[in-house]
């Protein structure tokens, strides 16, 4: 029993020959990958386009970056796209405007240097430059003094054109159009601090010229609450794009409003600030 069990284990000289054979046959097709490896050209990688196209958008993300000038500026009034053209990221631009709509004052040249993010060097190539309080802000090239003053007497914000506006300290042409396009947005100003409310407009800004403003006799645009459409009342800077849904689905189904006070019937307008606010700028003619 044993001799045969050995048996099965015993290979002839024609066998063993075979099975050598069929192992170096293996050993070939597991090597012939790795070898064409060794022997198969090192191609490189052709980054020519890659950079052709990072090189151009350099070049455009530079001219569409704001033109970097230094000019004298008071760091407490300057606007936020004054800081930019300083040569000043967004990020520090933002925080120094933070910091003064949280009440913050800067008192001497160096506390700017202690914004969070501005860069030693910046500050540096800035502080020549500053100019605090009574020092104003004028721009190198401009022999204007350095706040312009407005005429004698408050300007009213309903009457008021452009060049009006552009006599008040740090309101330049932009922003006086700003102005106007929200006074007409609007309907007119009910009173002056309703002009904080406008988008762009920092709080310091807002305290510096609010006391050279006045609103009289107001004539106000009126929007309609029943023949107003939904894209009319929504045009409204008080007005959302729901509230305005609201208003003409609640027309749909109860019919003409009878007066604006009417809104207060709807649900979903219980704020009353909001409808104090929004009322006098509605009527149902």
């Amino acid at each position: 029993m044993k001799q045969r069990f050995i048996s099965y284990l015993y290979f002839t000289r024609k066998e063993r020959l075979g099975s050598v054979v069929l192992l170096a046959f293996c050993a070939v097709v597991f090597a012939v990958p790795n070898i064409r490896e060794w022997y198969k050209p090192q191609s490189h990688a052709d980054f020519t386009a890659f950079e052709t196209a990072m090189k151009s958008f350099r070049i455009a993300q530079a001219d569409s970056s704001p033109t970097t000038r230094l000019f004298s500026f008071d760091p407490n009034l300057a606007s936020r796209d004054e800081l930019l053209q300083l040569g000043l990221s967004e990020k520090v631009a933002g925080n120094i405007c933070n910091y003064r709509d949280k009440g913050g004052v800067f008192r001497k040249p160096d506390d700017l240097g202690k914004i969070w993010s501005l860069q030693p060097a910046d500050f540096e190539r800035l502080k020549p430059y500053i100019r605090l309080g009574k020092e104003g802000r004028g721009d190198d090239d401009r022999k204007t003094p350095p706040y312009k003053q407005a005429e004698e007497g408050p300007i009213d914000l309903n009457t008021a054109d452009s060049e009006a506006f552009q006599k008040l300290p740090m309101v330049g042409e932009k922003r006086a159009a700003q102005i106007i396009r929200y006074r007409d947005a609007l309907g007119g100003f009910i009173s002056v601090t309703q002009l904080s409310e406008m988008y762009g407009l920092p709080d310091s800004i807002f305290a510096l010229i609010s006391p050279k403003l006045k609103v009289s006799n107001p004539l106000l645009r009126r929007i309609s609450l029943n023949s107003g459409t939904a894209q009319q009342l929504e045009a409204h800077p008080y007005i959302s794009r729901r509230q305005a849904e609201i208003i003409v689905s609640y027309r749909n189904q109860h019919g003409s409003y009878k007066t604006a006070e009417d809104l207060r019937q709807i649900r979903a307008f219980s704020d009353g600030e909001w409808l104090q606010k929004i009322l006098p700028y509605l009527n149902v003619e």
